[in-house]
Parts: C-alpha cells; sequence; structure tokens
C-alpha cells in the first residue's frame, strides 16, 4: 500500500508540476509594501534588493536561482533582526535578488488556488488556529516550490565558511541541524524540487489530523519532521528507506531520486554552526524583539482549542 501511494504521489507531482504558471504570483510585486515603521520603537525597515538579472533566473532548469527569501510580520525590524538580515544581503554577493515578505505578501500566496496541493484550501482554517509558526511553515514550502532560491530563518545568520558558491551545482541544499535532521532554517532548492512537493503534502495530511488544532507542535506537525518525510518519499521513490527521527538517518551526501533529482546534505551535529548559524537569538531575546514587534514567540502562542482539525473542516456539513 505504501508503494501504491508512493507512486501516486509521484504521478500527480509530473501531472500538476506547471499547472500554477498560469496563475503565478508576480515576486516582484508579491513582497512589495508601503507600511511605515515605528521609529519611536526603533524598528527599522528592511528592503528588497532587485537586480536587473532577477527577472532571469532558471524557471526550467534544475539549477538554484539567486533568489533569497526570508519573511516577518512587516518589514519593520528590531536592530537586533535587521542587523542579521543585513548579514544575509552582505553574504550573499552582488549578484543576488533579496526578497522579504510581509504578512500582506504572506497570505498572498497562502490563499492562492494551489491546484497541485488542492489540501491547502481545507486545513487552512486550522493552520489560521494553531501557532504562526505552522503557517509559516506552509509558506515556505510554497515559495520555494514556486521560486525557488534559498529561505533562512530570521534568527539565522551565515556563518564566515558560508559562500553561495557552495551551492553551484546542486538542486536541494540543506544543512545537518542540531538534532540530527535536515535544516528547515535554511533550505536552498531549485523550483519544482519533488522534495519540497512532498514535504508540503506529509506536512498538509499532518494538520488534517491534529487533535487540538491550538496546540499543534510544529515541529512534528509541519516543520523538520515533515521535512524528513518529504526526504523519505524522495529516497523511497528509487526503492531506498530512511528511518525515522530516532534513528538519527540524516548524514552527509549527496542523494538521488526519480529522474536524477538530486538533494545535497552537508554538515554534522557536532559541527551544526558550520555553515549557517541555527539560532544567533536566545529564546528571551526573541520573546522581546518579537514583542516589540508585535509578533508571539511560537511557544506563547499554543492556545489549546479542544477542537481537531477534521471536526472544524467538517462544520456546518
Amino acid at each position: 500500500m505504501k508503494h501504491r501511494n508512493q507512486n501516486f504521489l509521484w504521478r500527480a507531482l509530473q501531472e500538476s508540476k506547471y499547472s500554477s504558471s498560469q496563475q503565478r504570483l508576480n515576486l516582484f510585486t508579491l513582497s512589495a509594501t508601503t507600511n511605515k515603521c515605528n521609529v519611536g520603537k526603533g524598528l527599522r525597515r528592511i528592503e528588497d534588493v532587485i537586480l536587473p538579472n532577477c527577472r532571469q533566473q532558471h524557471a526550467d532548469d534544475r539549477k538554484i536561482p539567486k533568489l533569497f527569501h526570508q519573511t516577518s510580520r512587516s518589514r519593520c525590524l528590531t536592530p537586533l533582526f535587521y542587523n542579521l538580515s543585513s548579514r544575509w544581503q552582505e553574504s550573499l554577493t552582488q549578484d543576488y535578488c533579496f526578497f522579504f515578505h510581509d504578512e500582506n505578501a504572506f497570505m498572498k500566496l497562502l490563499k492562492k488556488d494551489w491546484k497541485e496541493f488542492k489540501l491547502l484550501r481545507q486545513v487552512f482554517k486550522c493552520a489560521e488556529e494553531a501557532t504562526a509558526a505552522v503557517a509559516a511553515d506552509l509558506w515556505r514550502y510554497l515559495i520555494l516550490w514556486e521560486y525557488g532560491g534559498i529561505y533562512a530563518d530570521l534568527d539565522s545568520a551565515p556563518n564566515s565558511n558560508f559562500h553561495p558558491s557552495v551551492l553551484d551545482g546542486h538542486q536541494a541544499f540543506f544543512v545537518v541541524d542540531k538534532h540530527d535532521m535536515m535544516s528547515e532554517y535554511f533550505i536552498a532548492v531549485s523550483p519544482k524540487h519533488p522534495i519540497i512537493y512532498y514535504t508540503l503534502h506529509h506536512a498538509l495530511q499532518n494538520i488534517l489530523t491534529v487533535r487540538d488544532t491550538g496546540a499543534a507542535f510544529p515541529g512534528r506537525t509541519t516543520g523538520p519532521h515533515s521535512l524528513l518525510a518529504g526526504f523519505r518519499s524522495f529516497r523511497n521513490d528509487v526503492g531506498d528507506t530512511v528511518g525515522l527521527a530516532a534513528e538519527r538517518p540524516i548524514k552527509s551526501g549527496i542523494y538521488r531520486g526519480r529522474k536524477n533529482w538530486t538533494v545535497t546534505i552537508m554538515g554534522s551535529p557536532e559541527n551544526v554552526n558550520e555553515f549557517v548559524f541555527q539560532q544567533k537569538v536566545t529564546d528571551q531575546e526573541k520573546r522581546k524583539n518579537y514583542a516589540t514587534m508585535g509578533m508571539k514567540f511560537y511557544l506563547d502562542d499554543l492556545a489549546p482549542t479542544n477542537r481537531s482539525c477534521l471536526k472544524l473542516t467538517h462544520q456546518g456539513l
């Protein structure tokens, strides 16, 4: 049965791979916003970096395009997060395009009619009731599926060992995190990569089956565990098996799926910050800075509803 379901996912991927192209949102206007920042709170506005080559990216091949994505509720960041985001701009050299997506751009992408991810519309209410980190996970998979490029969490930062040339020749690039999992806080990938397709499908299925929408823990629902499941599906395509998270199955290497799609994983949990600092901000600092930016730390955002996603999605039927 698992093999049959896996083949079904692969066939669905081939059939819908480019189904959204006609409705594709314009990346260059998607992230545009005119909101002003409250200087009295010490907030600074982060801007996009749009270069002539941004419109000439590799849309039809398997290269990782030179696009960089980050998101937050707004472009108005505390000095701490502004400086971390600026470090990415500085490290990515002059030929990378930098896009910062605020809440408006975030919601436009999530509310798009995704023919290849039909379950998204069904579970959207559940994601809205969950901690904001759940919706953020879905958003990062969608932005990378549609446009490709690099995604990095707001509290991450490039290490001195990181140079964008490390991505050359790869189709998908991850580092090993401190829990022996693939990095969800840093993903570099070509558009329409199967691992993103599989990961998002696993995340949506996990949301659908949560027993309490407000208490869904993002790490297990839509985060690293969904990414591991996506990697497992990617490897199952060629008959290879990947162990469970408790078995610490993620190792450095280049892994192949069907039709010569590849996934590259580098690093080790013993040297987790070799390329990218996983977390340059303590939880206490996050809480303080998020509050200034009108946001909540994800653990403080958990609010049990005593309602399952299935119950919520079937109300009124």
